[in-house]
């Protein structure tokens, strides 16, 4: 629901069509009041008559319409008759032109953006707003979007490869935070290593707080030369220690100033990482706890003007009805990017249908414009699915922790470098792999092994994540997602528990891509494309209607997914 902070949004209104998309008619154009009758019900703007499918502006309109049709000999006349004389505007899109229909001369002349700064915005509690006190209006050729003001960027529910900024620096999500030890002697993979492929790592500031020689350093020199990285570095604050040890040596202020004072880019709260399937009553008291920190930290920060951006992390245990007041509470807070906890031990319990019952509950509450980090989340197999459920930021220390036990992440698993050293060659192509036989690389020390193990799982991470990025402009990241979670019946089962929340997911899935649908067993057939193409059909009005049965499989796999 829209509200007063992320109503103000900038609009950038152009369009790049194409023949196929010129085809559509505007039949539809007769239900479309009564199409978005439950939607105009539901949201604060009472008065939404249209949404282009192309043209992201729902949230929006007010007595306004806009519609991409091809130039049809009675378009002007059906549009006076059906709309015009109702007293909407009406802006129709001719192969990328906007043009508004003149009612005295019964004919269109071009449209002027400047215009839609007077139009009035209608709320459901009757007052009425002009576009101009809550937006800016600007037309970009080619481009179609939606921009907050407070970054230029969008970061939609579901898959979206943007561009952030952070103190001048640049990373392009989705992306992977390989986690680096702040004390460059106890790093498996070099910093140099991680440079040429990271723009942002992650390191622990309560681990650097802690050691009197490494923060020193830190509070003289700052975290940049400390680590040796002069890219964005994020930090946590001790909540990793504080799940594993029961108690930490520092007060939740105390660490924010310090993250201050040695000049991290993105700063983590000291939150309460509560364990799956504890007590309620515990779950509560320690998601209260992580509330008070969240505001006294904000609080702290806005008081003090620091540079420092801040996570705000959604907690709530296995309670979902906790995690979305956790995502509600922290969205209204002015964090920067939001973290999900305490999803560590699920995963390692491949407990992966949890995951997506917790990541899509937090999703629904938090803010659209900042980006999610699902904190832990470190094996490639996993990055896909996270993805289309809308996590841009991914941690890992899996490369190291798995090399050091002979473990050899794929995108679509794990394997034991024991099991492959009788093979004559490495099933990727990395620079490792292509350097060393699985025999060469088993023969090594145990230190040698363990930095190249970690090179080569490093270099899988990063394929990974852009081959998800490549999915993402082309089209077909649900493909890649089934393709993934088929490569373990607990992943499957988590993405058919994400199909589930389709009526959600279908909100903000891109309405056109440039790829087919592939159809790859019976889950295809629940995903956001078909969901959104049936309901669509609603609008095709028949003289006859056919009825066809489906197999008792399907109705059972149906069945399952309900």
């Amino acid at each position: 629901m829209l509200n007063e902070s992320n109503f103000k949004q900038k609009l950038n209104y152009g369009s790049n069509f194409d023949n196929e998309k010129q085809s559509e008619t505007f039949e539809f154009l007769k239900d479309v009041k009564k199409d978005y009758k439950e939607y105009i019900n539901k949201n604060e703007f009472s008065d939404v008559i249209f949404r282009n499918e192309d043209l992201v502006i729902n949230e929006i309109t007010s007595d306004l319409i806009f519609i991409n049709v091809p130039n049809f000999s009675n378009l002007n006349r059906y549009i006076f008759q059906n709309y015009e004389n109702k007293g909407y505007k009406v802006i129709i899109y001719f192969w990328g032109n906007p043009q508004i229909f003149d009612e005295k001369k019964l004919s269109l002349k071009p449209f002027d953006f400047s215009e839609l700064k007077n139009l009035k915005i209608r709320t459901k509690f009757g007052n009425m707003v002009a576009l101009k006190d809550v937006a800016e209006l600007s037309q970009v050729e080619g481009i179609s979007e939606i921009v907050h003001r407070d970054r230029k960027r969008i970061v939609t529910i579901t898959a979206d490869v943007s561009n952030y900024q952070i103190n001048g620096k640049t990373i392009e999500t989705p992306t992977i935070m390989p986690v680096v030890h702040p004390n460059p002697k106890k790093q498996t993979v070099s910093i140099d290593k991680i440079r040429e492929l990271a723009d942002v790592i992650i390191t622990n500031s309560y681990i650097t707080y802690s050691n009197p020689e490494l923060k020193t350093i830190a509070e003289e020199k700052g975290i940049h030369n400390l680590v040796g990285f002069d890219k964005v570095i994020v930090t946590d604050s001790g909540s990793f220690q504080l799940s594993v040890y029961g108690d930490v040596n520092v007060e939740p202020l105390e660490i924010i100033e310090f993250q201050e004072k040695i000049g991290v880019d993105v700063g983590t709260i000291l939150d309460i990482p509560t364990a799956p399937y504890v007590s309620r009553e515990q779950a509560e008291k320690d998601l209260g706890e992580t509330i008070k920190r969240a505001k006294d930290s904000i609080e702290l920060r806005e008081k003090n003007n620091y540079k420092l951006l801040l996570n705000g992390t959604v907690q709530g245990s296995t309670y979902m009805d906790l995690r979305r007041k956790s995502a509600e509470i922290m969205g209204k807070l002015n964090f920067d990017i939001y973290p999900i906890g305490a999803v560590v031990p699920l995963m390692e319990n491949y407990d992966y249908k949890t995951v997506v019952d917790i990541i899509l509950n937090s999703k629904m509450f938090l803010p659209t414009n900042k980006p999610v980090h699902l904190f832990g989340c470190g094996h490639p197999m996993m990055f896909a699915l996270s993805v289309v459920l809308g996590c841009d930021l991914f941690d890992s220390a899996a490369y190291a922790l798995y090399a050091k036990d002979g473990r050899y992440l794929t995108e679509d698993g794990t394997l034991h470098l024991e099991d492959l050293k009788d093979l004559d060659k490495f099933p990727c192509s990395c620079p490792v792999c292509n350097e060393y036989t699985p025999k060469e690389l088993y023969k090594m020390n145990k230190k040698d092994r363990t930095r190249l193990l970690a090179e080569h799982n490093l270099y899988i991470t990063f394929e990974e994540i852009n081959r998800i990025k490549n999915a993402i402009k082309d089209g077909n990241l649900w493909e890649l997602v089934e393709e993934r979670c088929r490569c373990h019946p607990k992943l499957l089962e988590a993405y058919r528990t994400a199909l589930k929340y389709n009526d959600f997911i279908e909100k903000f899935d891109p309405i056109t891509k440039k790829s087919a649908f592939f159809y790859n067993g019976y889950e295809s057939m629940f995903r956001p494309e078909v969901l959104r193409h049936k309901k669509r059909l609603n609008r095709i009005k028949f003289d006859k209607i056919f009825i066809a049965s489906i197999s008792k499989l399907l109705s059972k796999v149906k069945n399952e997914l309900r």
